[in-house]
């Protein structure tokens, strides 16, 4: 009897210093913003705010918000929590959903010496115009990536060890910042490198010799733009 009594006991005392596993639910929601058309910077105003002195003079640049570059793509991660009262002492706090909102926004600068009629101005826009469409490619290639990424950090979050109520919001906090560490590691280390390997191909060379020669006053409204 004094057994029987005594496991009783420890499972109890073991259940009060556990608690369950958050299983969240989770969201991704793709959100494409208009692109933004610029033409009030100089071809030498869009090399230097690049950094591209040295590399041959900038007449188009494909950036994003806030000038952002070489694009702007970003997520912004929303968290619901249920807690749990373990017992009368304790509390367990478990994340119920995760929702993230996958946000891009290309912005495009064509330098301000071309004429919007020009066939230099459209050349510029159109080159610029598949950095745009890589973009948006790239974001529906990723939304369900990510989508499948957040599920699999949701299946590995850890338990949350039983805390005091005035605890709860320091719980809440150290799921979060697991949440977002594993988030930004797959941004940084599998999304944005895919993306500008995606935008390096429309920068290639051959794309480079060809525009030039789809036009015959580039020297005229900017003679310095292809000189070396």
């Amino acid at each position: 009897m004094i057994l029987t009594v005594l496991v009783v006991f420890c499972a109890a005392d073991a259940y009060a210093n556990s608690c369950p596993r958050s299983n969240p639910v989770t969201e991704v929601k793709r959100i494409t913003l208009k692109t933004k058309y610029y033409r009030g910077s100089s071809a030498w105003y869009l090399t230097a705010w690049a950094g591209h002195w040295g590399k041959g003079v900038i007449l188009g640049l494909h950036t994003g918000a806030g000038g952002k570059g070489p694009f702007w793509a970003d997520y912004k991660a929303s968290f619901d929590f249920a807690p749990v009262r373990n017992n009368n002492s304790v509390m367990c706090v478990k994340v119920s959903k995760i929702t993230v909102r996958f946000f891009a926004q290309p912005v495009v600068h064509i330098a301000s010496e071309y004429p919007p009629e020009s066939c230099e101005f459209k050349q510029i826009l159109k080159h610029e115009k598949k950095h745009v469409a890589v973009t948006k490619q790239w974001q529906r290639d990723y939304t369900p990536l990510l989508r499948r990424e957040l599920e699999s950090i949701a299946r590995k979050l850890p338990a949350s060890p039983p805390v005091g109520e005035k605890q709860v919001a320091g719980a809440q906090e150290a799921l979060v910042n697991i949440i977002r560490a594993h988030l930004d590691k797959y941004m940084e280390q599998k999304a944005i490198p895919d993306y500008i390997r995606r935008q390096n191909k429309v920068d290639d060379p051959l794309e480079y010799r060809l525009v030039p020669t789809r036009c015959e006053n580039w020297q005229s409204y900017h003679y310095s733009a292809y000189e070396e």
